[in-house]
Formats: structure tokens, C-alpha cells, sequence
């Protein structure tokens, strides 16, 4: 077929499909120096592929004894050592670039240097590492030698990552009354030992009251967010922050120490959240029940009739970014854990799609390569240091 017949087919078929003209990419600068990037809406297919240079975990015993890995039981420092918190036996391993064990530090426990719910790990600058633990409420931070050092009080919530120098990310939420409304607020803070800065947060969601105070008025301990309510999804590295605070396809990149410098948008992946949508993700994310001997499972149509659903679907799951400050957005699916897999370089400019097959990095070394988790033939989790052909 002669080009400009296929190209006029092409126009032909957006018309018919209700999608009109596809806006083509755009960059611009606003009044305070931020680059707004406008992706194309129509996908273009990149066909890469990965193999594995390193896997870590999945053994029966020993440092490589853990078998469940996720973001914020993983990090990475800018020496590209990398850090695992086995949350079963509460204890950190570092890894050296190549694989080595290094050390292995803490314990189960009460005391100095011990843990009783480790939940999030964070490298430092400096080799060490803290670990934010949920049952003590406070950060307990190793040396570069794996050596304990003193805790310190945190009431703020989990730590995730060690962004820049001295000071941590933290995410929390935030429950509010009042006249306009109750509802949750997730928040994104950069907090040093003398001041605190607000990178990002969402607006107030709907919630939901599994019970109330005894006069049909819901308690702040039994509200909790209904069905598509907005999240905060981000990632963070040495020299950079990208975060997605709204339900629609808005990414905003931060360098040191917290300065916005681009956003990127891609048009038409937001829209209206319907029963239809709610009721395919409570069939996808059951909750069950168990009730003395038996387990009972709530029925899709009941949990969307008591839980309710926001306006919008989450145009967005997750986001990464490198330490080339190249951009990876996992987009939102309903019914599965994640969808497509959008590439942005480090101007912001769209790159490709992946396939929502293709997996999605937990961090970046300082080599670019991504981590990202997989399960083995005994369908056990590992870490995986990856190589991308593109």
C-alpha cells in the first residue's frame, strides 16, 4: 500500500474510533523554568529484551536464604552496592556490585542493632544502611562494617530511600475531618535534620467506614480508602525524585535537592471510573475473611457497594527512575498487576512501549542496569541484576 494511502487509512480509523487527531509530542517551558513534556498518545512498540547478569536470593540457607523481594525491601547506593532486608529472619545483606556478600547485620530482637518488624530499608551515603522498623517505630542504622549504631525515634512512618546527602523520603498518610470532607491525603516528604520540604501530595480521597462510633458516625481507625482513590507512586535515587500524585498521566521529575525541573503528561489514559471497572478490580483484589474455622471471601458486588469508587481510574501503577534520569511508567490495568510499560529519556522525550510482560525495575544501578524481581523454576522470588538489549 502506497504511503500516503496508509497514512490516510490510519487518519480514517482514529476518526471512526472517536479518537480524532493524535496530538504529536511537545516540550515548553512555564514561568518558573519547569520543562512540561506532552507525550504522543498513539503507543510505538519497542521490542527489547533482557537477560540476567546476577541473581541474588532464592537459596535454602545462608546470605541468599530470602525469597520475596519488593521496592522497599531493596536498595541500591550510588557505589552500587546493593542491600536486602529479609523481613523472616530481620536482617539486612549487603551485596557488593558483583555479588559478594559484604556483611550481614541485625537479628530478631529487642535490643541495640536488633529488629522486631523490619519493613523498609534505606542506603546511605556513606555504605551504611537504615532500616525503618514498624514495631519500635524508629530507624535503626548499620555502618559501612554492618555495625549497629544508635536508633533513632521516628513516629513519621516508613522510610523508603535515602534520596540526597543527609536527608530521607518519607511517604505517609494523613487522615482528615472537616466541613468539605473526610478522607486520606498521602504525602511525599524530603526531611533533613533541620528542615522539612514537601515534594508531593495527593488530593483528599473518599473513604469508606467499616464501622462506627456507636451514633453512625465513622472512626478515624476504621476509615479506609475506597475503590481507585489517589496514591502516591514514586522513586528515588541520589540525584533524583519522580513522582505521580493525581489519577491522571502526570510524572514529575525533582533533582537535588527537590527542585521541580519536568513533568511529563501523556493525553487520553485517564478517564471516568465506572461500576463495571470497580466490580473487575474486586474480583482481582479479593479480601477474605476468616471467620473461626472458615474462610469467607466478600463477594465482588458487596465490597464495591460498601467500599465505593473514586471518579477516575488511575491512569498510572508505578514509575522508576534511572540514574540517567531516563523515566519508566508502568501504566494502570484493573484486573492484572500492572499494564504497559512506557520509556521517557532523560529530557522527558517518549521513547516506546513495552508489554506489561516485560518486568518492571525495582531500582537502577549506577551502570543503569535495572533490578528487577523474579521467580525461579520453584516459583520462589530472587533479585535479578539485569542487561537490556535494545
Amino acid at each position: 500500500m502506497p504511503r500516503k494511502l496508509a497514512l490516510s487509512c490510519l487518519a480514517l480509523a482514529a476518526a471512526a474510533c472517536g479518537g480524532g487527531s493524535l496530538p504529536e509530542e511537545s516540550a515548553r517551558r512555564d514561568s518558573a523554568g519547569v520543562t512540561i513534556v506532552t507525550a504522543p498518545a498513539a503507543d510505538r512498540a519497542l521490542d527489547w529484551s533482557w537477560s540476567a547478569r546476577l541473581r541474588l536470593g532464592g537459596a535454602d540457607s545462608g546470605s541468599h536464604a530470602f525469597y520475596a523481594v519488593d521496592r522497599s525491601n531493596t536498595a541500591v547506593n550510588a557505589e552500587g552496592r546493593i542491600y536486602v532486608l529479609d523481613r523472616q529472619v530481620a536482617r539486612v545483606v549487603r551485596f557488593e556490585p558483583d555479588g559478594r556478600v559484604a556483611w550481614t547485620a541485625g537479628g530478631r530482637g529487642g535490643g541495640p542493632g536488633e529488629l522486631l518488624r523490619p519493613y523498609a530499608v534505606a542506603a546511605l551515603g556513606d555504605g551504611g544502611v537504615t532500616v525503618y522498623d514498624a514495631r519500635k517505630r524508629a530507624l535503626v542504622p548499620f555502618d559501612a562494617r554492618g555495625a549497629a549504631l544508635e536508633q533513632i525515634p521516628n513516629p513519621l512512618g516508613p522510610v523508603a530511600v535515602l534520596a540526597f546527602d543527609a536527608q530521607l523520603l518519607f511517604k505517609t498518610r494523613h487522615y482528615r475531618q472537616g466541613a468539605s470532607g473526610d478522607g486520606y491525603r498521602f504525602r511525599l516528604s524530603l526531611i533533613g535534620v533541620a528542615d522539612t520540604a514537601l515534594i508531593a501530595e495527593t488530593p483528599v480521597g473518599s473513604t469508606f467506614s467499616a464501622s462506627s462510633d456507636g451514633r453512625g458516625r465513622p472512626t478515624a481507625r476504621t476509615l479506609g480508602p475506597t475503590i481507585f482513590a489517589p496514591d502516591l507512586r514514586w522513586h528515588a535515587h541520589s540525584s533524583g525524585i519522580a513522582a505521580n500524585s493525581t489519577a491522571g498521566y502526570v510524572v514529575d521529575v525533582y533533582a537535588a535537592p527537590g527542585r521541580l525541573v519536568r513533568s511529563i503528561r501523556r493525553p487520553g489514559l485517564g478517564r471516568p471510573a465506572t461500576r463495571d471497572d470497580a466490580l473487575a478490580w474486586a474480583a482481582a483484589n479479593p479480601i477474605v475473611l476468616q471467620r473461626e474455622d472458615a474462610e469467607c471471601q466478600i463477594p465482588p458486588d458487596e465490597l464495591v457497594d460498601k467500599m465505593g469508587f473514586a471518579d477516575s481510574v488511575p491512569a498510572i501503577a508505578d514509575v522508576a527512575l534511572a540514574p540517567s534520569g531516563e523515566l519508566w511508567v508502568r501504566r494502570w490495568a484493573p484486573t492484572v498487576p500492572g499494564g504497559p510499560i512506557d520509556v521517557h529519556d532523560e529530557t522527558g522525550a517518549y521513547v516506546g512501549t513495552l508489554p506489561r510482560e516485560f518486568p518492571f525495575p525495582l531500582h537502577f544501578l549506577p551502570t543503569g542496569e535495572p533490578l528487577f524481581a523474579e521467580r525461579d523454576e520453584n516459583d520462589v522470588e530472587t533479585l535479578v541484576v539485569a542487561v537490556v538489549r535494545r
